[in-house]
Order: structure tokens, then C-alpha cells, then sequence
């Protein structure tokens, strides 16, 4: 609400008023009357707006948006990457069996492959990962040729997360353990003032991560 106060202010002294002498009643009369104003006419979406702005510039900020992509973005890779990434142990080939046409089969080894780099799936369309796909081709079903180049179907896709996920013993971070993890995030982090600075010192926490 300072953002009203300060309009409330000039609002006064565009009146004339000398509102270092008015009522309390006054006051709280003309400031009432900016506010109503204010969200009738100006809205209250463009307040809510000029609040999370100032929320937003509170923030810390530590990566740019370049580094952000860097680490959350899928990954693109090197010919040697390929080879590395889309290699396939022999669970993974078994895993790899248990589906039926090319195109599943594919996008499962895409999905496995970008999960080794970066421990994160993606939502893709096969045209979008051309190179990745016909490395996987020729190196797992003999160059056979996709003609529908669009992502599988939702149900198949969190299937084969689900396989994924059981080949790299990974679980979904539900609410429990995020509440666990909050709760050694608090007792392992500690801020320290000083010197116009702020230290944050890290325990390493194994038991849940």
C-alpha cells in the first residue's frame, strides 16, 4: 500500500491541501476515496502488476537466462555425445523391447539419452531433434524411416518416464518429500549478516537428496 500513499500525497498537494493539519478522519476520508478511485478507474490488475514488479526486483538473481537454458534446457549434442548418451546397457535394451512400433522405441531412447545428460525430461516433436533421431536410427533400427514426426501421445510418454525412472532408480519428488526436503533446507542453511554482505553457509545433506 505505499505505492497508494505516495499517490494519496500528491493527490493533496494537487488539492492544496496542507495535510500535515487535516483530521485523522479527514485523511483516512480522502485516502479511501484515491483507493476506490484508483481500483475503479486505473484497475487493480495494474496495481497488482507494480506489486509483483517490486517482488520481482527483491529477488536474488544468480543465473542469466543463458545459464538457466544451459542447465534446464534440452540438451544438444556433439556427435560424440551421441555416441556416449545413446548408448543402450542391456536393461535398457530390455526395457527398449517391451515397446512396440519404431516411433515409441525412438522417442524412449531420446528420452533416456537426454535424461543421462541432464536428469530432466522433455516434451519434444521428433522434427524438432532431427540429427538426435537419425543418429538413433541408424545406430539402434537399421535407418527406418519415421513418416509422422510429431510427439507420442501423453499416456506413452509418462510410461516410458515411468521406465526411466525405475532403470535409474529415480522417484517423483511428491509432496512428503518435498515437505522433508524444505525442512532440511531451513536447519541447513544458515544466513550470516555482516559487513554490509551475506554469507550463506551450506551443510551437505545426503540422507534425502
Amino acid at each position: 500500500m505505499k505505492y497508494f500513499k505516495y499517490k494519496f500525497v500528491v493527490y493533496l498537494k494537487c488539492k492544496k491541501y496542507n495535510y500535515k493539519y487535516l483530521s485523522k478522519s479527514v485523511l483516512f476520508e480522502r485516502y479511501n476515496f484515491l483507493v476506490n478511485y484508483y481500483f475503479k478507474f486505473v484497475g487493480k490488475d495494474k496495481y497488482m502488476d507494480i506489486s509483483q514488479k517490486k517482488a520481482e526486483q527483491k529477488r536474488l538473481r544468480i543465473l542469466g537466462a543463458d545459464e538457466v537454458e544451459n542447465i534446464y534446457g534440452r540438451p544438444c549434442f556433439s556427435y560424440e555425445e551421441r555416441c556416449n548418451y545413446f548408448f543402450l546397457s542391456q536393461p535398457e535394451k530390455d526395457s527398449l523391447n517391451t515397446l512396440r512400433s519404431i516411433k515409441s522405441k525412438s522417442y524412449f531412447v531420446l528420452q533416456l539419452g537426454y535424461f543421462k545428460a541432464k536428469h530432466l525430461f522433455f516434451i519434444f516433436d521428433l522434427n524438432e531433434v532431427c540429427e538426435d533421431l537419425q543418429y538413433v536410427l541408424k545406430q539402434h533400427f537399421h535407418n527406418t524411416k519415421i513418416i509422422d514426426m510429431s510427439s507420442i501421445d501423453k499416456y506413452t510418454r509418462l510410461k516410458q518416464q515411468q521406465m526411466i525412472r525405475e532403470l535409474f532408480n529415480y522417484h517423483i519428488c511428491d509432496a512428503k518429500i518435498r515437505e522433508q526436503l524444505e525442512l532440511k533446507a531451513r536447519t541447513a542453511v544458515a544466513v550470516c549478516r555482516g559487513n554490509g554482505s551475506i554469507r550463506v553457509m551450506y551443510c551437505k545433506v545426503y540422507s534425502i537428496i
